[in-house]
């Protein structure tokens, strides 16, 4: 029953992180990351729970025990649940000084994945957290550069698509620290993230003329040449 119980919980945790978008292994979402890791803990302290509460009880009320053990677990899978749906709270993130923009780069890369993890017209609230939580992180952090240039105009100004557009510099700053003094490399860079997002039917995105074709000459290697 402990084993089943575990596995009962491992599953539905690792069903309910896949449910939320493609899963990078390397950039888990603040969703993904917290059922991943959250449930192997709760797990484990169930375990010891059992282990240590068995040996003081008969072996007659032990039978009967396996249904509060069951319960245990039900318990602390939906302890995982409920945990899993809170990503950090970015207002509570302090930004006054260089060192905590450093700080704040693993937060920063969270919100950017968020952002291109989920589609455009779902989670508003929690999307327009990380938008400026990224937008104050991006104008104070002195360690990187970001520049729209002509982009804004190619994506009409479209603020949906800007956010993904700024979620994607950040991404690729973040992952890429040499690269990241290159503005032309975070223009590529970035638009082949935002790309990649657009071509993804459950993001919702309304393809214009222009992005289709962005699209295909990405597919095809011919990006750089069409913005």
């Amino acid at each position: 029953m402990i084993i089943v119980a575990g596995i009962l919980t491992l599953g539905i945790a690792n069903i309910l992180m896949h449910r939320t978008g493609n899963v990078d292994m390397n950039n888990l979402t603040a969703f993904q990351y917290w059922i991943k890791f959250l449930a192997v803990p709760s797990v484990a302290f169930g375990l010891l729970i059992v282990f240590l509460y068995l040996p003081s009880t008969g072996l007659t009320k032990k039978l009967y025990d396996m249904k509060k053990m069951l319960f245990l677990f039900l318990a602390l899978a939906t302890t995982t649940f409920l945990y899993a749906q809170i990503g950090p709270d970015y207002n509570q993130i302090k930004l006054d000084k260089p060192d905590d923009y450093r700080a704040a780069n693993t937060f920063a890369l969270t919100a950017a994945n968020t952002l291109l993890s989920s589609p455009i017209d779902k989670n508003k609230i929690d999307r327009l957290s990380c938008q400026k939580f990224l937008l104050k992180w991006m104008s104070g952090t002195p360690d990187y550069g970001f520049s729209f240039g002509n982009s804004g105009k190619i994506l009409n100004n479209n603020p949906d698509l800007m956010t993904i557009y700024l979620a994607s510099m950040v991404k690729f700053c973040l992952e890429n620290k040499v690269e990241s003094k290159d503005q032309e490399k975070i223009k590529m860079g970035s638009w082949k993230t935002l790309l990649a997002y657009c071509d993804i039917p459950g993001n919702d995105v309304n393809l214009t003329k222009k992005l289709k074709k962005l699209i295909e000459a990405n597919k095809n290697g011919e990006l750089e040449k069409n913005l």
